[in-house]
C-alpha cells in the first residue's frame, strides 16, 4: 500500500466585500474517485431522503462547484445533519454517485487505500 498523497500548503488573499474584509482560502487536496463519490453522497442523500430527486447527470462544473460548496461548509462548521442518511439514501445515492464519477473522470484511480 502506498502512502497517500500529500495535502498541498493553503493559500489566501484578502478581499473586500459589500464593506467586510474576508480571506479567500484556496486549499487543494488530492482525491480519489472514492473520495469525490463520498462528497456528493454526503450533499445529495439528505436532500434525496427529504423528496429531492437526483439530478440525471451532472457535469464536471456541478462535481466542482459541489465539493467545493461541501468544503467551504466544513471549513465553517456547518455539519447540519441531525442524524446520518438512512439505508435507502445509501443503496440508491451511493450507487448514484459513483455512477457520476466513473463517467465524468474514468481514468482516475478509485481508492488510493488500494495503490
Amino acid at each position: 500500500m502506498s502512502e497517500r498523497p500529500k495535502v498541498a500548503p493553503a493559500t489566501h488573499e484578502l478581499v473586500q466585500e459589500n464593506g467586510v474584509l474576508i480571506a479567500k482560502v484556496t486549499v487543494t487536496y488530492p482525491m480519489d474517485g472514492s473520495g469525490i463519490a463520498a462528497k456528493l453522497y454526503a450533499t445529495y442523500s439528505k436532500p434525496f431522503e427529504c423528496g429531492t430527486p437526483l439530478p440525471e447527470e451532472l457535469t464536471v462544473e456541478d462535481v466542482m462547484r459541489t465539493l467545493a460548496q461541501e468544503s467551504a461548509d466544513c471549513a465553517e462548521g456547518w455539519h447540519f445533519w441531525h442524524a446520518e442518511p438512512g439505508q435507502e439514501a445509501w443503496d440508491t445515492v451511493h450507487p448514484w454517485a459513483e455512477a457520476q464519477v466513473r463517467r465524468l473522470l474514468p481514468t482516475l484511480t478509485w481508492d488510493l487505500r488500494d495503490v
